[in-house]
């Protein structure tokens, strides 16, 4: 059987060096480590895990707080945290906020990577409270043990709103999502903050639950209220796709008689017709980023309160950008 032993040997290091290596101590620099790490995989080296908890008060799991899985955003996100925490030798439960509570009382999770709007802030604040680090995805806080990994979602809408005035379209109207979603306030704190700046009011707004059906709905609605924007800004992809349904079952060409942009950049927008413009959320370098805030914490070193992930606008034709010019 493989001993810590075995592993120091092999990474050229003192056995207490290997295990504070393998509990990713601050003490012990990122190459060594690396090096640790890459002996204990080379030896098929695992700690036994309740002898190791029952020392430390570590388990090694980390869990991702999640609102569910639906949507087309989530996977390659939680792959990219997945694969990062287990780099660092961390392993992930997914779980929703009822076992979230469970978990996190009975001490059986290190730490927590949450995207999900609907749980309280008072409840993350009390887990917080006992000694617990998490990293958040979705909201802000100024709390101890709690860092927030954000997108830049203000700045993403400020590009498209540019973007869409660029082109000579004025009348633009706001396709929304769900209130309790941290990303969508902030598209919409961005779109409504530069149609100002360019001394503009919307044409109309319409929220929706951020689903295909939800943006096929909303916007049946909009051209049946009389409503006839030059753009649509949806402020995800998915709503989009159902804007263009809408717009096509009403014999309204898409750019020629109502531009339509989206935000997140899923793999359907690349196929719809016409392709969607949209802002490009970097989804694994997002998850990567929050996931290695969360060991940073875990080994008591100082991070950013706050970190933000930047978007990229994708320019395609829904908007009326030439062929070819988005990807």
């Amino acid at each position: 059987m493989v001993s810590l032993k075995d592993v120091a040997r092999k990474a050229k290091v003192a056995v207490s060096t290997a295990s504070l290596a393998l509990n990713n101590k601050s003490r012990v620099s990122p190459a060594t480590r690396r090096r640790v790490a890459e002996a204990a995989r080379a030896l098929d080296y695992y700690p036994h895990s309740i002898a190791r908890s029952l020392k430390n008060r570590r388990t090694q799991t980390v869990g991702f707080l999640m609102g569910g899985f639906g949507g087309p955003v989530y996977a390659e996100m939680v792959q990219s945290v997945h694969d990062t925490l287990a780099k660092h030798g961390l392993d992930m439960i997914v779980c929703f906020a009822p076992a979230f509570g469970r978990l996190t009382h009975g001490r059986m999770l290190d730490g927590a990577v949450v995207l999900d709007a609907p749980t309280p802030n008072r409840l993350l604040e009390q887990v917080a409270a006992r000694d617990m680090p998490m990293v958040v995805m979705d909201r802000e806080f100024r709390c101890p043990n709690l860092r927030s990994v954000l997108l830049d979602n203000q700045g993403g809408s400020r590009a498209m709103v540019a973007h869409l005035l660029a082109r000579g379209l004025r009348d633009l109207a706001y396709v929304g999502g769900p209130k309790d979603s941290y990303d969508s306030r902030r598209r919409r704190d961005g779109f409504f903050a530069a149609l100002s700046e360019a001394g503009l009011e919307p044409t109309a707004e319409v929220v929706t639950d951020f689903t295909e059906q939800g943006g096929r709905d909303a916007v049946r609605g909009l051209l049946a209220g009389g409503a006839r924007p030059r753009a649509l800004f949806c402020a995800n992809d998915e709503t989009a796709v159902g804007a263009l349904q809408a717009l096509a079952e009403s014999g309204l060409a898409v750019p020629d008689d109502v531009a339509v942009t989206g935000f997140d950049d899923i793999e359907l927008a690349r196929y719809t017709t016409p392709r969607l413009t949209t802002v490009r959320v970097p989804r694994v370098a997002w998850g990567a980023a929050a996931a290695e805030a969360l060991v940073e914490s875990l080994a008591g070193r100082t991070t950013p309160a706050r970190r933000t992930i930047g978007v990229e606008l994708v320019l395609r034709e829904s908007s009326g950008a030439p062929a070819g010019e988005g990807r």
